[in-house]
């Protein structure tokens, strides 16, 4: 179990993945997004040492110096994590420190002193020195409680401050395999929460619903009436309220029969002979927009508006 400095000031909050690179709007994560304990600085620099498997520009350090095996510095996320699609946490990590150098992940309650230390922790080891790899860590059987993580460093050895008590990472991310080359995600084009980037599919698909756009919107309202056309009992003219007096499902904002109902036109109903529009001429198709007049078999003439 691992007892870390109880923090005494206020945190940001931030979610994975973590990178330390710039953003557009010059937001950046920097060490006042992390609470260093027991004898671990962090901070951001330029990436001393980029090349092939880490062009970042920025990366973050935690020097370990002096006091305790568990020195090292932690973030506070956002939100719990949870581990029943993504159970795994990778980040990549470059040292001077010897291969086998143990790397250990804890995460926990932000009141954990208080609470007893409820937490959990990963270990992995180093196979590279002086060279960028990544790291994976199994929280397979963690609770989702925890929103805090802290990195610790060459665990179990008291930093001194060396180039070998230093440690720089990057690209901390969540997922849903060990190969940190698979991005789970939904993979399909036409979903909501469409990821270009995913490789492997995750089940995690939102679809809009049906005659409306991602954002909630109809994709067809001619009327701007915020009812779909398809859903609209008057699709040229705006009625928001959708009132429709007589029950023919025709707004009364474009009802052309004079109250003539559903039950109305069943009573004088009989087959359909032709259809013609204002200037007498028959018409084969009824399309939207038109009024034509139904001439029935028994010499009933009804107007109809589409």
């Amino acid at each position: 179990m691992v007892f870390c400095a109880k923090p005494t000031f206020a945190q940001f909050e931030v979610g994975l993945p973590i990178d330390f690179e710039l953003s557009d709007n010059l937001f950046q994560i920097d060490s006042t997004y992390f609470t260093n304990f027991n004898g671990g600085t962090f901070n951001v620099l330029q990436n001393p040492y980029t090349d092939a498997d880490n062009p970042s520009k920025w990366v973050g350090k935690i020097v370990r110096s002096g006091g305790d095996v568990w020195a090292g510095s932690k973030i506070q996320l956002d939100a719990n994590l949870s581990f029943n699609q993504y159970p795994i946490i990778s980040l990549k990590i470059y040292t001077a420190s010897p291969v086998g150098t143990q790397v250990k992940l804890k995460i926990e309650d932000p009141a954990y002193l208080d609470l007893g230390d409820p937490s959990y922790e990963v270990d992995a080891w180093t196979t590279v020195s002086n060279g960028w790899e990544t790291l994976v860590f199994d929280f397979s059987d963690s609770p989702p409680l925890y929103n805090n993580i802290a990195f610790m460093f060459d665990y179990d050895v008291i930093g001194d401050g060396s180039i070998q008590s230093t440690f720089y990472f990057d690209d901390i991310m969540q997922s849903s395999s060990i190969d940190p080359n698979i991005i789970a995600g939904c993979l399909y084009p036409l979903a909501c929460n469409y990821n270009d980037e995913a490789t492997q599919d995750d089940g995690s698909c939102v679809f809009a619903q049906m005659f409306y756009d991602c954002a909630g919107f109809c994709v067809n309202d001619a009327d701007n009436d915020l009812v779909c056309d398809e859903l609209d009992n008057c699709t040229l003219v705006a009625n928001f309220d959708q009132t429709d007096s007589d029950g023919d499902e025709e707004g009364d904002l474009c009802d052309y029969d004079d109250g003539l109902g559903i039950s109305d036109l069943e009573q004088a109903s009989s087959p359909l002979v032709k259809m013609i529009d204002l200037l007498g001429r028959e018409k084969k198709h009824h399309k939207s927009g038109q009024i034509l007049f139904y001439i029935y078999e028994n010499g009933t003439v009804v107007k109809q508006f589409k």
